[in-house]
């Protein structure tokens, strides 16, 4: 999504933009998309090793190399950024690599919950530190690296290894989120649609294990609030999905009627953006994350958050963090209790995004980047 803001805002400043992507079933190989041309190419990954049209997709590259102003790679660890490091040496074009998040070079053993997990954990960081050291020559063939945070793992890590040209853009979010106002006309229909108490906490997140939804519902029962609705919106239904829906009857079968859980699905974006508006405070209860847009989104409609200790989000101010489950139901309580202080976190929040996260700011800030590149 914020790749899909940055490459749409370029078009709009008169720049010509293709992106190289994964083809998905369904998709075709070329399309346009907002002014964006895309490429699909044929990809799967196995045990971290990528494989499909390797050979397609440097070609294109080299060919095109002599008309490409910036070559922007997002991830070095995903499969266009290993093909591309792979040929890097042989690009004359700007290069610019764009740090997604970096897995820590340490194991956080406080989040480690069973010693299957530290076996996965320790294999991942292993590989991860095997894989940089082996592109490390590759990564300094760029001109470039922009990272999302100025404490973030990538930062730090290009920094220590000698990669001293580094740049940071925060992630934004549809600026609709920004400029808008709140409508309420609106927001009181899908309340209607939905059957969705007034007051409610959002959390936006395709349903799976790591967003761990399961968490929130089960602490917002063992809250004591009775006003305010539980409202999860993801993109379909799935198996995790129906495992939520079974979780919420049992628990709906225990409670004295007080609490309100809505598992939603195929909302559309703009009705997405409207629940928004209209939230009382944004959820999160990733297992992972590095900074994930609602967030973001939550904080330029000026709401505030309860979220896991994941990613950067400690250190964005708006919100609090929660370690365990019993944090989470006791934040849920005191927000539903004291409308004041979620008040303040509003403010804090939306001041912060509107000087920080402004979608616009980031166009011109990659634009200048790529423009402080010679040739």
């Amino acid at each position: 999504m914020v790749n899909q803001y940055l490459a749409e805002g370029l078009v709009n400043a008169g720049y010509k933009v293709t992106i190289l992507t994964s083809r998905l079933e369904g998709y075709n190989a070329y399309d346009r998309h907002n002014g964006v041309e895309i490429y699909r190419f044929i990809h799967k990954s196995i045990l971290k090793l990528n494989f499909g049209e390797s050979i397609k997709f440097k070609k294109f590259l080299l060919k095109n190399d002599s008309n490409i102003d910036a070559l922007i790679v997002v991830g070095a660890q995903s499969f266009a950024g290993e093909w591309i490091m792979q040929i890097s040496h042989r690009l004359s074009c700007r290069k610019i690599i764009y740090m997604h998040g970096m897995r820590s070079e340490h194991i956080d053993i406080y989040k480690i919950k069973t010693v299957e997990h530290f076996l996965k954990e320790s294999i991942l960081n292993l590989w991860f530190r095997a894989y940089f050291k082996y592109y490390w020559n590759k990564i300094m063939n760029f001109d470039v690296a922009i990272h999302l945070f100025e404490r973030d793992n990538s930062f730090s890590y290009f920094k220590r290894h000698g990669f001293d040209k580094n740049f940071v853009i925060k992630n934004s979010c549809d600026k609709a989120l920004f400029e808008s106002k709140m409508d309420q006309k609106e927001i009181d229909r899908l309340i209607g649609q939905y059957e969705i108490k007034d007051k409610y906490f959002l959390s936006v997140a395709n349903y799976g294990k790591n967003k761990n939804q399961k968490r929130a519902i089960e602490a917002y029962y063992d809250a004591d609030i009775a006003e305010i609705s539980m409202v999860f919106i993801g993109s379909e239904k799935n198996k995790y999905f129906e495992q939520l829906e079974r979780l919420n009857s049992i628990m709906e079968e225990r409670d004295k009627g007080e609490h309100e859980v809505k598992l939603l699905y195929s909302i559309s974006r703009d009705d997405t953006l409207s629940l928004i508006r209209g939230a009382y405070a944004i959820i999160l209860t990733s297992d992972n994350e590095y900074f994930p847009v609602t967030i973001v989104e939550g904080l330029a409609a000026g709401k505030p958050y309860i979220s896991t200790n994941v990613g950067v989000i400690p250190q964005l101010p708006g919100g609090v963090i929660v370690h365990n489950d019993s944090e989470l139901a006791y934040w849920m309580e005191y927000y539903a209790n004291n409308p004041l202080f979620v008040e303040q976190m509003r403010e804090i929040g939306k001041e912060y995004a509107s000087t920080e996260l402004y979608v616009e700011d980031k166009i011109e800030q990659l634009e200048n980047i790529i423009m402080s590149i010679g040739m």
